[in-house]
């Protein structure tokens, strides 16, 4: 007899990341999703960053895409409830009303219920449901990130910040390329290049990318056809980048001519 586990659950091994900029954030993420359908399934160009209820905050997850969606209906169903009282809320009370969002999700799916199915703890624990989330936006005029992880804490970033089975490989190109003094669009630009650069040896990185730019007032996605030419722009360049590199670690690149090139742009 052939058995076949169908599962609704969709696991998101994926890589979204983080920038704080002058004049703003940027949220960026890849787009391929594996479902498990009794085989996995690898769909590509799925949407992974949302606007939240309207404001000027930029949302995404990692792990399991039910819960994810569930997570950010419910904060925003919060964020609702909070607007009717305060007309403005910042981002980090927005962080607070998440945290007992994705806490309760966690306690109700990961604990209670998988308690009611499986007596033992080792089925439980092959069964937990994981996600996080990553929210950008502006407050008090300086942009700030949080991590939002499952077991309800939000972990405040100020610099950059990753998720997703990708997130080691891009916060190692991170702290080579992140500098404070980037404005939105070198943001989006190392955004894209971080992704790219991810997607060559993480399988589960991969599709179209999405890239959503927050200022204090307004959040905005920008088109496929910018992002694309950013692509372009950065592919053709890949070969000058990989040759400088090597010629700076073979001692063939005089150290003071590359620096004071570098200092008069």
């Amino acid at each position: 007899m052939l058995v076949l586990y169908v599962s609704y659950r969709c696991c998101v091994l994926t890589i979204v990341i983080g920038l704080v900029c002058s004049g703003g954030v940027v949220v960026a993420s890849d787009s391929q999703v594996e479902f498990a359908r009794g085989a996995p399934v690898k769909r590509v160009n799925a949407n992974k960053v949302y606007q939240l209820d309207g404001l000027p905050v930029a949302i995404a997850g990692a792990g399991t895409l039910t819960f994810i969606k569930k997570a950010i209906r419910e904060i925003e169903n919060r964020v609702l409830e909070e607007r009717r009282k305060e007309a403005v809320l910042p981002l980090s009370r927005v962080a607070d009303l998440a945290e007992g969002v994705v806490a309760a999700i966690h306690k109700t799916y990961n604990i209670e219920r998988l308690k009611y199915l499986y007596e033992r703890k080792e089925e439980r624990l092959q069964e937990v449901h994981r996600f996080t989330l990553l929210m950008g936006g502006v407050e008090e005029g300086r942009g700030k990130l949080f991590i939002l992880h499952q077991e309800g804490i939000a972990e405040e970033e100020d610099k950059y910040a990753t998720i997703g089975s990708g997130a080691a490989y891009a916060e190692y190109l991170l702290s080579k390329l992140y500098a404070e003094d980037m404005d939105v669009e070198k943001g989006v630009r190392t955004a894209v290049y971080v992704i790219k650069e991810v997607e060559k040896i993480d399988p589960n990185v991969g599709g179209p990318i999405n890239v959503a730019v927050v200022d204090e007032l307004k959040y905005r996605e920008l088109p496929r056809s910018d992002i694309e030419k950013v692509e372009l722009e950065l592919a053709d360049l890949e070969e000058v980048i990989n040759q400088t590199i090597r010629k700076m670690l073979w001692g063939e690149l005089n150290r003071n001519v590359l620096k004071e090139f570098l200092e008069k742009r």
